[in-house]
Order: structure tokens, then C-alpha cells, then sequence
């Protein structure tokens, strides 16, 4: 994972429009102090996507926020395409990266969510044929097992 960054946004409450809303744990307590990015949404376009991966593209964030100790942020949005999907990407340490895909603002409009974090670790890859030069395996299934080394067997 890459972080970029972008310009501190001004109050989000200056803005006429945005995402607000609560980041909550598997037993629904607040999260605080988590990082919530608002992103342009790729939408449904996996060629565009893949151009991006192998062009190296990152895209900043158009707002980050950080959560409260009730677990709230809000993210507002300076001049709103109600036709462009937006994306909230929440990763985080102890849970599983979050995204909120397919969400459009509305000029004079603030949309809310709540957001409810998996506990665990997310895993990514890809199964290739060995000395394939990094063919696919097309439905390749995969297992991963934790061994503690504490533990003796």
C-alpha cells in the first residue's frame, strides 16, 4: 500500500456537500483515529484500472479525514459531479481494508454512512502457472493458515 497525500481540506463543514459518517468495529464501538480516504471511484471500468496498475498511476485522494473519538468524520466536496462515482477507502491496522464504492454527491447534499470494519488481515495476489511467465490460473483456489510459534504441535 502507497500513502499519498493531499492538501489539509479546509473544515468540512465549510463545504455545502460531502460524506459523513461513523466508522464502527465488528462489535459495533467506535473506531477512532482511523484514516478515511474519499477517492474517485474507477467504477465498473476493469480496462481503465488495469491501465492505471501497469502505468504505475496513483491517484490522490480529493479529501481525507480522520476519525473522532465517536468514531464520526465528514469529508466535503468542493464542486460535486452528481454523475461521478466516488469511492471511501478506510485502511487500517487491526481490520481489514474497507471500500465503500458507487457513492455520488449531490450539490447541497451530505451523504451518510456507517461503516462497519472486519476484523483480520487482507491478503493479495495472484495464482501463476510456474514457469509460465505469470500466467493466470484461471479459479485457482488458496489457503492460508496462521502457526503460532508459541505454540509447540
Amino acid at each position: 500500500r502507497t500513502d499519498v497525500t493531499n492538501q489539509p481540506q479546509e473544515e468540512p463543514e465549510s463545504y455545502a456537500q460531502g460524506i459523513r459518517g461513523r466508522v464502527l468495529d465488528p462489535f459495533n464501538a467506535p473506531v477512532r483515529n482511523a484514516t478515511v480516504y474519499l477517492m474517485e471511484g474507477a467504477g465498473l471500468d476493469l480496462f481503465k484500472m488495469m491501465q492505471q496498475v501497469q502505468r504505475g498511476v496513483i491517484l490522490a485522494p480529493i479529501a481525507t479525514a480522520t476519525t473522532d473519538n465517536a468514531g464520526r468524520f465528514a469529508l466535503g466536496v468542493g464542486s460535486p459531479n452528481p454523475n461521478q462515482d466516488l469511492e471511501l477507502r478506510i485502511p487500517h491496522d487491526k481490520f481489514v481494508e474497507h471500500t465503500v464504492q458507487r457513492l455520488r454527491v449531490r450539490p447541497n447534499e451530505w451523504v451518510n454512512q456507517e461503516i462497519k470494519l472486519r476484523k483480520g488481515t487482507q491478503l493479495k495476489g495472484r495464482v501463476t502457472i510456474a514457469g509460465g511467465g505469470g500466467t493466470p490460473v484461471p479459479g485457482a483456489t488458496s489457503v492460508a493458515s496462521y502457526i503460532c510459534p508459541m505454540m509447540s504441535v
